[in-house]
């Protein structure tokens, strides 16, 4: 019975490359003379793409396809034959792989085409190995999410964007926006993406490595590593890789951001991250970039904390991101010494009327002022004082802004910590406080106090104390080098209702309130101090003794504060006396 020849042996040269030759050597065993047509073997090289097992190929390209004829038209004598070919590879040929859905193959198909009668085939499979290529420059690399509203953001940095099979991933990373969450999972990942069409693009295999969430905190940065494995496929035009991590935190939506990076047979390992500098990231970046934009103004970096404060104008500023609020937004903080005017500027809630500002009428953001904020003040000629345009201007500058009679908030949202948000947020920041600096200046002394000013500027000089004319009051006197203050005292209504004279005790008398009552205290106190007690409290509603003051409540409003003089020596030396300072004699 006739029979077809026999491939006995047949050897492929192993690790060819693309550019280099595949030789081939294929044995056969004729049992008999026979006819053949030709002996050919061809080099078959294609990409194809599967959309699931054991179904043929959706697409399927050829990328390499070279045939050698090994035998013309005659007759394959009985007997051993040994046939050799040889095959060069393009250059740009691509290497053997297998994905998820894609694939790269190369397989020898040799062919004995014999008339009448089956004809011989053969496949044998050919592993293509990836061409080492020169390895560039390590390029550290770093880079932010969007940041929207109070959604998780991160920052990643890459130590490299170029890797070979087997090298070692390393990074860092930092998480920003927790608001106090809980950080339930992270990991951080290499995936493939296999492109099928330019629009069609499937993730592949994920080389994935998790990270202990419990060691995560708002800003800290976290250092990484992870190795690839040896086998992984280098990158091409319909295989590429990105790092990814993938973040969910307790009450939010899972964060999952992807770097692109490529893979390749590099001719050198890969220098150590040691040996070039590694970006910053999170709390430390953010310190420095805020360190930076607060210095022109005066404002120094926090020790720890993302902070600044220091001092804009007549304000103590504190600049922050309010990481517990909704949107975690940038938000200044302002204090300075209180205007006693009971002036207020509060958003304008719906149900509450729009009041317009006939003083604001010229004025071009008045309108847009008066929709958004409500602005009261104990008299109306002080709040037409404060609330001018360049005040007006400096507050619709921000989203959201709260102004009191000694403070000041001041918020803008959907920012972040970078220079792009800061800085132009410290500019309008500073705009503000010297805005309110000079609102300051204006503020007028209650209405039925103005013809008093005078006399209250004369006695605010001769303590060099400073005269505040919102509140008729004075602050930081000086008398015999002991502190006082003398403030009038309101009760909402334009008209006062008594006045506070304050001695500032530094240091605080070593007392204990709740458990020394005023009678003991006079009692230990050295003989004659009850005599000293009742000159402080002679003709006042109140006086009490603090352990950080002595104050003293009038019933009335003072038409001249000097008229105060001998009370205050009176409060001076019963201090001294509870103190138990020698020589505390009588009082002038």
């Amino acid at each position: 019975m006739r029979r077809r020849p026999h491939v006995s042996k047949i050897t492929v040269t192993k690790g060819v490359r693309p550019g280099d030759s595949l030789e081939a050597s294929l044995t056969l065993t004729s049992y008999a003379k026979t006819p053949v047509n030709a002996i050919t073997l061809s080099l078959e090289g294609y990409e194809q793409y599967i959309h699931a097992h054991n179904r043929p190929p959706v697409r399927k390209r050829t990328l390499v396809h070279l045939v050698a004829i090994l035998m013309g038209e005659g007759d394959l004598a009985k007997g051993t034959v040994t046939y050799r070919a040889r095959f060069l590879l393009p250059r740009n040929a691509l290497p053997s792989f297998n994905g998820y859905r894609l694939s790269v193959e190369y397989k020898l198909d040799l062919h004995v085409d014999i008339p009448w009668w089956p004809d011989l085939r053969r496949s044998y499979v050919v592993d293509v190995e990836a061409r080492e290529v020169p390895r560039p420059e390590p390029r550290p690399f770093a880079q932010t999410t969007e940041r929207a509203g109070s959604a998780l953001f991160a920052e990643v940095s890459l130590d490299d964007l170029v890797f070979a099979p087997g090298d070692v991933v390393s990074g860092a990373f930092a998480l920003g926006n927790l608001r106090g969450r809980e950080v339930q999972s992270l990991e951080l990942s290499v995936i493939t993406v296999e492109h099928l069409t330019s629009q069609m693009k499937i993730p592949g295999m994920c080389y994935a490595v998790k990270f202990d969430p419990a060691a995560i905190e708002e800003g800290k940065s976290q250092r990484f590593q992870f190795a690839l494995q040896r086998s992984i496929p280098p990158s091409y035009d319909s295989l590429s890789y990105a790092f990814q991590l993938k973040a969910k935190v307790r009450r939010g939506d899972a964060l999952t951001h992807r770097i692109p990076i490529t893979i390749a047979p590099f001719n050198r390992p890969a220098a150590g991250s040691a040996t070039h500098r590694q970006p910053e990231l999170g709390a430390e970046r953010w310190r420095k970039i805020w360190a930076k934009a607060g210095a022109p103004l005066g404002l120094s970096i926090a020790a720890r904390d993302v902070r600044l404060t220091g001092r804009i104008g007549l304000a103590e500023a504190t600049v922050f991101v309010d990481t517990l609020a909704e949107g975690t937004p940038l938000t200044a903080d302002l204090r300075f010494d209180p205007w006693g005017a009971d002036f207020r500027i509060a958003k304008r809630s719906l149900l509450s009327p729009q009041r317009m500002f006939p003083f604001l009428a010229a004025d071009p953001h008045g309108e847009a002022f008066a929709s958004r904020y409500k602005a009261e003040a104990r008299e109306e000629a002080q709040l037409r004082a404060i609330v001018d345009g360049a005040l007006v201007q400096a507050l619709l500058a921000f989203d959201e802004v709260r102004v009191g009679d000694d403070e000041a908030r001041a918020v803008m949202k959907n920012t972040g910590y970078d220079q792009r948000f800061i800085v132009p947020f410290l500019d309008r920041v500073a705009e503000l406080a010297r805005a309110l600096t000079d609102a300051a200046a204006r503020v007028p002394p209650p209405a039925c106090m103005a013809p008093l000013r005078p006399a209250w500027i004369a006695f605010a000089e001769e303590l060099s104390g400073e005269l505040f004319p919102g509140s008729m009051s004075i602050r930081n006197g000086q008398l015999e080098g002991a502190r006082f203050a003398i403030e009038t005292l309101f009760e909402g209504d334009p008209d006062p209702v008594g006045t506070r004279v304050a001695h500032e005790l530094d240091p605080p008398l070593n007392m204990d309130v709740g458990e020394a009552p005023l009678e003991d205290l006079l009692a230990s106190a050295p003989p004659g101090t009850r005599a000293v007690f009742d000159e402080v409290a002679k003709g006042a509603r109140e006086a009490r003794v603090l352990p950080h003051a002595i104050e003293v409540t009038l019933e009335a409003p003072l038409a001249d504060p000097a008229t105060e003089r001998g009370r205050m020596h009176a409060m001076l030396a019963l201090s001294r006396r509870l103190r138990g300072e020698k020589g505390a004699g009588p009082y002038r």
